[in-house]
């Protein structure tokens, strides 16, 4: 692969698909749209949508449950697979849908086909093969948006080298917690300022995109050494949840097949 990625000849796709009303400015981007939560949270504030997910029917599902927006074309759903490598856009390749629910959908089994819960031990999963495409890819087509939400299940830090080496940089970013070196790498990608996000309260505007707030109330932005440290607590193997505390422990890595009592995201911004 090589670098940076070239936009397509197509670069008035995001304006032929979106509403007069949209700009890139205030449209946000979801990679891995799950039951659609972190966009139904903006376009009820207003801001237009675009979501890419790999299985037709989690597209299907949100698209019915937001016809209108859709008509209104403030609202455009994408069915794409998101490579998790660079070899990935070559060739077919297994997506693995969790019997937990869309958002553990992953190219990675060990994400997809974990118990759902302590108490749930099956690891069953459905397969269905794909061929992803570059996340940097659809950035170009569509443009930068103001915010782009990564929720690929283990193909995070791939997407965000691309967006490093394309040059392509939304005013935040957001990925799951998985990882410390998830914020290395939205360090790496030139963001300075970080926030971990409590991600287990439903629809609470607080956790959700460009208001999310630090699980600690006295923290605004985090330095990269703060979130870095921050979440490696927050993951540590050994950590028990205490629903007492804002920033508790008891989330877990993405290669443990333990399941986490919590998890947060990381928002990124400049």
């Amino acid at each position: 692969l090589e670098y940076p990625l070239t936009p397509t000849p197509s670069l008035g796709v995001f304006f032929q698909a979106m509403s007069s009303k949209c700009t890139l400015g205030n449209t946000v981007l979801e990679f891995g749209i799950g039951e659609g939560r972190f966009l139904k949270h903006h376009l009820k504030h207003g801001y237009c949508a675009i979501g890419v997910d790999a299985v037709p029917d989690v597209v299907f599902k949100v698209q019915n449950a937001n016809q209108e927006l859709v008509t209104d074309r403030k609202l455009h759903l994408v069915t794409a697979a998101i490579a998790a490598s660079p070899e990935d856009t070559q060739r077919m390749v297994p997506f693995y849908e969790s019997h937990c629910g869309s958002s553990w959908n992953s190219m990675m089994r060990t994400v997809a086909c974990r118990p759902c819960s302590s108490t749930w031990t099956s690891t069953t999963c459905a397969v269905r093969p794909v061929k992803p495409q570059h996340c940097a890819h659809l950035l170009l087509r569509y443009g930068t948006p103001k915010f782009v939400r990564l929720d690929l299940g283990g193909g995070e830090e791939q997407c965000l080298e691309e967006m490093k080496e394309s040059n392509i940089k939304p005013e935040m970013v957001s990925v799951p917690g998985f990882s410390e070196t998830y914020v290395t790498a939205l360090a790496a990608a030139g963001y300075t300022k970080f926030r971990l996000v409590r991600q287990d309260s439903n629809d609470v505007p607080s956790t959700l995109g460009m208001g999310a707030r630090d699980c600690d109330p006295n923290e605004d932005w985090r330095s990269l050494d703060s979130a870095e440290g921050g979440l490696r607590w927050l993951l540590d193997p050994a950590g028990q949840f205490d629903p007492a505390l804002a920033c508790s422990q008891g989330a877990r890595r993405l290669d443990t097949e333990e399941v986490g009592r919590i998890w947060y995201d990381v928002h990124a911004s400049f």
